[in-house]
């Protein structure tokens, strides 16, 4: 009773305390005749000192558990064994003291790996060496690992690159570290490969500046810039930066190849961003550089960030054409290849011919944005395709199937951590759910995309998802609400005009429900006048049936 006081005493509701002050006093007992005579002033009073007093009750089995600690959080026997310098019998001895005192614990039934029980009991064991002396043990511990595995091992990459990041052996380091964010790319570990390649680049910059380092960061670069897009998104802070140095790199290496690969990289950031005439300038360069390269793939790509720059800014004949220049070379496998290319050229050419009323073209076009190259697993390929299948959907109401895909999008993006996406598909299944009837779900649903978008700073498309937003506050009867979204649609970002008059309309159902019909008919003129300069056949009509009703119901004549 008397040692569970002071444990429950000293703990001070802290469990983790708690337990290792009852293990410290129970392996005090044999020590002192089977009583934990230790004073109050002897008790630990932080956890550090607490866990450090454990590894001290433990004698030569100490040695054993900060070579443990400095091997990682996964164990191997052999490691350890070649680590240690002990026999075997010597060296199982000690790891039978450390599993009595519950410090190790196999992670396995032939106990050839061991973890740490606590990740903080490791931390103690780590910390109680010298520097100099964790060094020279990271040194051999990568040693031994590139020894057992020839240095061909991708799996173990990042573990060997962990050791020799912290043996202090630099250009080693950046090698591994490569090798590990290759591995995680391919196995789709987006994140996993996003560190890696960062912990590559900052390895390097290490080094003094030369045309050597220069080529080697821009290749660390290109690979790094494709993680952040997937994993923080086209216009993230540090997607931007990563892209940004890239292109500089590419502009000095006189490299056409990685300066194409980097302008694109630039101009879906300010695509992304919003930033449309940026976009337009970027896409003119380009061009450019795509007629004198002259690759199929490349040109593809050109006339694919054409057609998207003149749709942003509602140059609706201009988009079409582009694309219909560049469906010679839209087939082009090395095009293809490319993450997102299929999904973006042909989901945003529906949307172009679907804006024109041409259903048929539009049908046939959002078929493509689901096409996936040979061998092509990507679930980047696969969730964008999907995203914009189930805009197109939402936009021709066929909300059942937008919802479907919109759900299977959110599935991949939440566990491939596919940050670029994760927030469009919220919005797309909330104006699903708008459409078939569960209005303030899907409200909801809109609401925390869009400020999800905002936040990483998106903001292509903004005027359509608001105008969505603004179109379930309606459906949920939130007519001031609603009238707030519309007016934020106009205004967010007036570059932004491939929408721009269906969001004029809405504003103006939105007045007119709630009894302005003289503002409300303004709107509808301006929508119908704006889409028809743009020749936006499809919001040409939908403007002049509204027009055409809201004139019916006050008794005017149609005109």
């Amino acid at each position: 009773p008397q040692d569970l006081n002071r444990v429950i005493q000293r703990a001070d509701g802290v469990p983790l305390f708690g337990v290792e002050l009852a293990l410290l006093l129970r392996e005090q007992r044999p020590i002192n005749g089977g009583h934990a005579q230790a004073s109050e002033n002897e008790v630990p009073v932080s956890l550090a000192d607490l866990l450090m007093a454990r590894l001290d009750q433990l004698g030569p089995a100490k040695h054993v558990a900060q070579l443990a600690a400095v091997i990682g959080s996964q164990v191997p026997h052999d490691i350890l064994m070649s680590l240690s310098n002990l026999s075997e019998d010597v060296l199982r001895a000690n790891i039978a003291t450390l599993r009595t005192h519950d410090i190790l614990r196999p992670t396995d039934g032939r106990g050839t790996t061991y973890s740490f029980r606590h990740a903080m009991l490791r931390d103690a064991a780590y910390g109680s060496l010298l520097k100099s002396r964790r060094r020279d043990l990271h040194r051999a511990v990568a040693v031994a690992m590139r020894d057992e595995t020839g240095g061909s091992a991708p799996s173990k990459a990042g573990n060997l690159a962990y050791h020799w990041t912290n043996a202090g052996e630099v250009e080693a380091s950046i090698h591994a570290w490569t090798q590990a964010g290759h591995y995680a790319s391919d196995r789709h570990a987006f994140v996993e490969a996003e560190d890696a390649y960062a912990a590559a680049v900052a390895a390097l910059l290490q080094q003094p500046a030369s045309p050597g380092r220069d080529r080697w960061e821009l290749a660390l670069q290109s690979p790094y810039a494709d993680a952040l897009r997937i994993t923080r998104g086209l216009s993230a802070r540090q997607t931007m930066q990563a892209t940004q140095r890239a292109r500089t790199l590419a502009d000095q290496s006189g490299d056409s190849e990685q300066q194409l690969l980097h302008a694109w990289g630039s101009w879906a950031a300010a695509s992304s961003g919003g930033d449309f005439e940026a976009g337009r300038i970027l896409a003119n360069q380009f061009g450019q550089l795509a007629l004198v390269n002259g690759l199929p793939r490349h040109l593809a790509t050109a006339n694919m960030m054409q057609m998207t720059s003149r749709f942003r800014i509602g140059d609706i004949c201009g988009a079409e054409d582009a694309f219909r220049q560049g469906a010679p070379y839209f087939d082009d496998i090395a095009f293809l290849a490319q993450p997102g290319f299929a999904a973006q050229t042909f989901g945003n050419a529906a949307m172009i011919a679907w804006t024109l009323g041409d259903d048929g073209q539009a049908q046939q076009r959002i078929e493509g944005a689901l096409f996936a190259g040979p061998g092509d697993d990507n679930p980047f390929d696969t969730v964008y395709g999907q995203l914009m299948y189930a805009a197109y959907l939402n936009l021709t109401e066929h909300y059942d199937g937008a919802a479907r895909y919109a759900l299977d999008s959110i599935a991949l993006c939440d566990k491939y951590s596919i940050a670029q996406f994760a927030a469009s598909s919220r919005i797309m299944l909330g104006r699903a759910k708008v459409g078939l009837g569960a209005a303030e779900e899907g409200v909801a649903m809109m609401r925390q995309g869009i400020a999800e978008m905002q936040e990483k700073g998106v903001r292509v498309a903004m005027t359509r998802y608001l105008t969505w937003l603004a179109e379930g506050y309606v459906e949920a009867g939130c007519f001031d609400a609603a009238l707030v979204s519309a007016d934020e649609a106009l205004t967010i970002n007036p570059r932004e005009f491939f929408c721009r008059p269906e969001s004029i309309r809405v504003r103006g159902l939105i007045l007119w429900k709630s009894g302005h019909v003289g503002r409300a008919e303004q709107d509808f003129l301006a929508a119908e006048q704006l889409a028809r300069h743009m020749g936006a056949a499809r919001h040409t009509q939908r403007a002049a049936e509204s027009l055409r009703s809201l004139r019916l119901e006050v008794g005017q004549k149609p005109h």
